[in-house]
């Protein structure tokens, strides 16, 4: 007897057809006409988890954040087990700027099967990126498993592995992803970056795959970041000076700063701090408040040493590393209904007066209390919290400040010499590297005039010179009891996420004091500016 299968029901054969649709137009670039058919699928099945899923997908497309992690959002609550749909909601509120809620997906995400090698490597950068790159490994050992002829997957789990402090592990890991790819600029400058100063590294390695990349391209200033890396170290001033220059102005040419656009912010600033001043607590407040762990938020330029004051906090077994948390940027602009993907711009700080600070202060709160539990200390170390000193002061009363000063010029020597991407677009400019520095000095020296008791001033050379007196004045400051071998980053093992990886796990040395010395006839625009802003002297 001869059996037939049932037809498939013509509800089941329109959802599929409809979401073939869906997927079409997405691929083809046209993500309106896509969450058309995707909006119209939900309405009509609103238990269809793919439904929503492809809606999502269309609307972040859009760059409609809200709605895209919403409709994300109810994709899960139908389909939970559905990796994928997670692994979205991660990289929707990354986008958005919440690193912590793209975190929680991220770790949601790791828990589920999931198919495609591309997921379980994005999944596992985000983990890395965020502080979590143990949980990571995994994830990248899944991805090459399934395909080691990728580079980015050898290339993501050396990043893991470096942030790990497993120095070695990484440097192979970063080796296979350039024998497959020669040309794989970043690779080669991670494994510059992680070589130790007597570590025998080949230059012409780094010359033959800039003759694999195109002109003027991004890749081709990694490669020049490195030679120059590489030049350095061997004492090559002319060859270094060079290439760091040659990748500065392409960097330049590629991000076109405008220097005017800052000088306005910071004015917009230092007017809304007039009235706020006034206002914050003159004394940090003993205990903390409510269950949440006491912040403390460690301040200072790019290349400062922030993240070898943190590593110091870290010693201290009640404080845990949070790194750069985006937290209390994301709960300010929550507190306004801003969707700006900036950090900070002319409207979040004009509108800086309209914030009910309480409120803000009890949503970070809520936020640390929830990612790190109750009590003790949380460190948060992102640079960019310098714009908004006066209102964590205002917003947490509880809040440790500490303020990382570095020589002027060392500071912007460091970071004309260091690769960030478009992190901080004034960065490939000598001239703008040291307007921002002044700009910065003159706005922490009205803070800290306002402020006294509020924000601890840290000189980076005095902690090389002294580091356990000076540590035990942080310490005191932030509240927290005397550990024995405190001022040692290397009694340290936690991960670091940050450009300083390899760096804050030797022991303090006075290496980068004075560095520009060697380079000051190539530095001289910067030099003349910091002079004239009387921010350094003549001799």
């Amino acid at each position: 007897m001869t059996q037939t299968l049932p037809p498939t029901p013509p509800n089941v054969m329109r959802i599929q057809r409809e979401l073939r649709r869906a997927r079409t137009y997405l691929d083809a670039g046209n993500p309106m006409a896509a969450s058309a058919v995707a909006e119209n699928l939900t309405q009509q099945f609103p238990r269809l988890g793919l439904g929503w899923f492809y809606r999502s997908l269309a609307e972040a497309a859009e760059s409609r954040l809200p709605a895209a992690i919403a409709s994300a959002e109810r994709a899960a609550e139908v389909e939970p087990e559905r990796g994928e749909i997670h692994a979205h909601l991660a990289r929707c509120h990354m986008l958005r700027g919440d690193a912590f809620r793209a975190l929680q997906a991220a770790r949601r995400a790791a828990d589920l099967p999931m198919d495609e090698p591309a997921l379980h490597d994005r999944i596992g950068a985000t983990l890395t990126q965020f502080g979590d790159a143990e949980a990571a490994l995994p994830l990248f050992a899944r991805a090459i498993a399934a395909d080691a002829t990728n580079p980015i997957f050898h290339f993501n789990q050396g990043t893991a592995f470096r942030a790990l402090g497993r120095r070695d592990d990484a440097r192979a890991s970063f080796e296979r992803a350039i024998a497959i790819a020669p040309g794989f600029a970043l690779a080669h400058w991670s494994v510059v970056e992680l070589a130790g100063e007597n570590e025998s590294l080949d230059a012409e390695r780094i010359a033959a795959a800039r003759t694999l990349l195109g002109p003027d391209s991004e890749p081709l200033v990694q490669l020049d970041f490195a030679a120059a890396k590489l030049a350095d170290r061997d004492g090559r001033v002319a060859d270094a000076a060079e290439a760091w220059a040659r990748a500065n102005d392409l960097m330049r040419r590629r991000i076109r700063f405008d220097s005017s656009w800052e000088s306005e912010l910071f004015s917009t600033l230092e007017r809304q701090a007039e009235s706020l001043f006034s206002a914050i607590p003159q004394d940090v407040a003993s205990e903390a408040i409510g269950d949440a762990p006491v912040p403390i938020f460690v301040l200072g330029m790019p290349r400062s040493g922030t993240t070898l004051v943190e590593r110091l906090l870290g010693n201290h077994p009640e404080v845990r590393l949070g790194g750069e948390l985006q937290d209390f940027n994301v709960c300010i602009k929550r507190e306004l209904g801003i969707e700006t993907g900036s950090f900070m711009d002319q409207e979040i700080a004009t509108r800086l007066g309209e914030v009910d600070w309480s409120r803000v202060g009890a949503a970070y709160r809520e936020r640390l209390l929830e990612r790190f539990g109750a009590g003790g200390y949380v460190t948060d170390k992102l640079p960019g919290n310098s714009f908004y000193v006066h209102a964590i002061a205002a917003a947490l009363p509880e809040a440790r400040i500490v303020h990382v000063v570095r020589d002027p010029l060392d500071t912007c020597f460091a970071i004309w010499t260091d690769l960030f991407g478009s992190i901080y677009p004034y960065a490939y400019d000598q001239e703008a590297i040291a307007a921002h520095c002044v700009r910065y000095a003159n706005w922490m020296r009205r803070c800290e005039s306002a402020l006294p008791k509020r924000i601890f001033p840290l000189r980076y050379e005095q902690l090389v010179s002294v580091p356990a007196l000076v540590t035990k004045a942080l310490y005191r400051f932030c509240g927290l009891d005397w550990v024995d071998g405190a001022e040692d980053p290397t009694a340290n093992d936690k991960p670091v996420a940050t450009a300083s990886a390899v760096l804050v796990r030797e022991r303090i040395h006075a290496r980068g004091i004075g560095a520009w010395q060697r380079y000051a006839q190539h530095v001289a625009p910067m030099r003349e500016k910091l002079i004239e802003a009387g921010l350094m002297s003549r001799d």
